[in-house]
């Protein structure tokens, strides 16, 4: 009889089996979230569920915690997913699954650490002005630059 047991932790497993990988705990880190547990307990996720997906040993989620996540957080869906392409064929570049392929930790702290308290003020002044402005769909932005 096969082994049905998932091996989580492996990402070579993730590769050859899982296309999809939650992603959620780099998300968090990434929103300055250094206590996940806490934090998805907050937003009314089990314990279990949360001991499973920060140990990447959670294979299934609901809808409904995959809401309350992304309207806490302010992301998509997508934004909680990993893609590992099964196979070279489905990894072509213009593939729209590419933009869940995954990205490194992307933290501010490094980035502000050269930089003088002037540069540092000016940066959140754009943040703020960036969060203020409305999100506008990329296929609305693609649209716009074929009729000009």
């Amino acid at each position: 009889m096969a082994n049905n047991r998932l091996h989580t932790n492996d990402e070579e497993y993730f590769k050859r089996n899982l296309p999809f990988k939650l992603n959620i705990k780099q998300v968090l880190l990434s929103k300055g979230i250094h206590q996940p547990y806490a934090w998805l307990r907050k937003i009314g996720i089990s314990h279990g569920v949360v001991h499973k997906l920060l140990r990447n040993k959670q294979n299934r989620i609901t809808v409904k915690q995959i809401g309350k996540m992304c309207e806490a957080l302010y992301c998509t869906p997508n934004d909680l997913f990993a893609w590992y392409p099964s196979s070279p064929t489905v990894d072509v570049p213009h593939h729209p699954l590419q933009k869940l392929k995954p990205k490194p930790l992307n933290t501010f702290k490094n980035s502000f650490k050269d930089l003088s308290p002037d540069k540092i003020a000016e940066a959140h002044e754009y943040l703020i002005a960036l969060a203020a402005r409305p999100e506008v769909e990329e296929s609305k932005l693609e649209n716009e630059g074929e009729n000009e």
